[in-house]
């Protein structure tokens, strides 16, 4: 029975009782709606509530399918990184590893690598060139000032700590998206700390680069946004194609042995260090 019913139903008191009898009838009855105002929205409530969370676990236990399939469907890729993937660099293989690590994250095709899984793996492929970078910046720092300093080029980018430099420069930037579709001849890189030994080696490698039948001035200088460093290069950015090829020559030539190719990921002109 409704409120406004239950009071047409009352008859009008004739006495101070029955006005009595009268207000604690209206009172209980308004307190008996109140009550069941509260309960029917508390229900309504937790009812939305239910919903709710039943739709987030519905939600996650399709995440949770996804990402089964996922990882079902990528074995193959999985493996490849549990196999590669080095600890550090005391691996005796490590250089391999991230090489072929490096080069996976960072080709056209990781264009597919969609996702948690491909995120999460290139991740760590660059946490460790950030790592190997700073274990070796200072003997890098150390020898390339000494290799400017007796205008011998040969005797930082041929050299051990060189090449560390440079694979985790290619390592700690594979994570990031490439920005367009430029690439570069990396030669060699160098830590920010060297300004100038930078323009030394830029000078002499200009030198031998040219007997190698590359043009005059063919060396550039840029500076990363990821591995925060000098990236010594042989020419400015190219097409992919252009890059790889440029690689395989100075590599064939016997000056660059170590040369390699980078997508650019922002960097940035700085010619004026040489």
């Amino acid at each position: 029975m409704s409120i406004r019913t239950y009071l047409s139903s009352l008859s009008r008191p004739t006495s101070w009782n029955d006005l009595a009898d009268l207000l604690g009838k209206t009172i209980f009855a308004f307190a008996a709606a109140l009550i069941a105002s509260v309960v029917g929205y508390y229900s309504q409530a937790k009812l939305a509530a239910d919903r709710r969370a039943q739709a987030v676990e519905e939600q996650r236990l399709a995440e949770q399918s996804e990402m089964r399939e996922s990882l079902s469907n990528r074995r193959d890729e999985i493996s490849l990184f549990l196999d590669y993937m080095p600890r550090d660099s005391t691996d005796p293989q490590w250089k391999t590893k991230i090489t072929v690590l490096s080069s996976y994250c960072s080709e056209t095709a990781r264009e597919r690598i969609t996702g948690a899984i491909g995120k999460v793996l290139c991740q760590q492929v660059s946490n460790i060139g950030n790592s190997v970078a700073g274990e070796t910046r200072a003997a890098a720092s150390s020898l390339v000032v000494e290799a400017a300093r007796t205008g011998d080029s040969a005797r930082y980018v041929g050299s051990a700590v060189a090449n560390s430099q440079s694979l985790a420069l290619a390592a700690s930037e594979s994570a990031a998206p490439s920005l367009g579709d430029r690439w570069y001849a990396v030669i060699a890189s160098v830590p920010l700390s060297q300004p100038g030994a930078v323009h030394q080696l830029a000078a002499d490698l200009n030198q031998r680069l040219q007997r190698a039948g590359l043009p005059a001035d063919d060396v550039h200088v840029y500076r990363t946004r990821i591995s925060n460093s000098f990236a010594i290069t042989s020419g400015r950015d190219k097409s992919e194609s252009e890059a790889k090829a440029r690689v395989r020559m100075l590599r064939q030539s016997g000056q660059i042995p170590d040369a390699f190719a980078q997508p650019n990921r922002g960097w940035v002109p700085a010619d004026e260090v040489r």
